[in-house]
């Protein structure tokens, strides 16, 4: 499934539709897409996170009013998940509960992130414009 250009392989889409119907969150897929699209657009914090399992850079698309949060593999483009923040207050606080360290690791020995920032100029800042004015 193509949202904004990114992939969400529908059997993933599907299984993350049902757990958000569960969590009470939205009623249709349409209202799922929605979310995505509503969140990256509006998103006012980024995150590049690496995780142990895999070691690839993903980036976080995090609203701060909605409390939603949109993660994207960055090289092949394809969402891992959309979901709302209800366990923290804040990313950081959720990275933390995690267990991610508060720098990105290289070794990824253990979750990390860092902030990116819209104004730097990086491959990272540069996708998340691009990607919020494709929404």
């Amino acid at each position: 499934m193509d949202i904004c250009g990114l992939d969400f392989p529908e059997e993933n889409f599907l299984k993350h539709v049902l757990k958000r119907k569960k969590e009470g969150l939205i009623e249709t897929p349409e209202e799922y897409i929605e979310k995505i699209k509503e969140t990256i657009k509006n998103a006012d914090k980024f995150y590049l996170i690496r995780q142990l399992q895999d070691c690839v850079d993903k980036i976080v698309f995090f609203n701060t009013e909605t409390k939603w949060l949109v993660v994207i593999m960055y090289k092949t483009k394809r969402i891992l998940t959309c979901f709302y923040l209800w366990k923290a207050d804040s990313v950081e606080e959720y990275f933390k509960m995690m267990k991610f360290d508060a720098y990105l690791r290289e070794d990824c020995k253990n979750n990390s992130y860092r902030e990116v920032y819209k104004d730097e100029n990086s491959k990272y800042s540069k996708f998340i414009k691009a990607l919020q004015d494709r929404c």
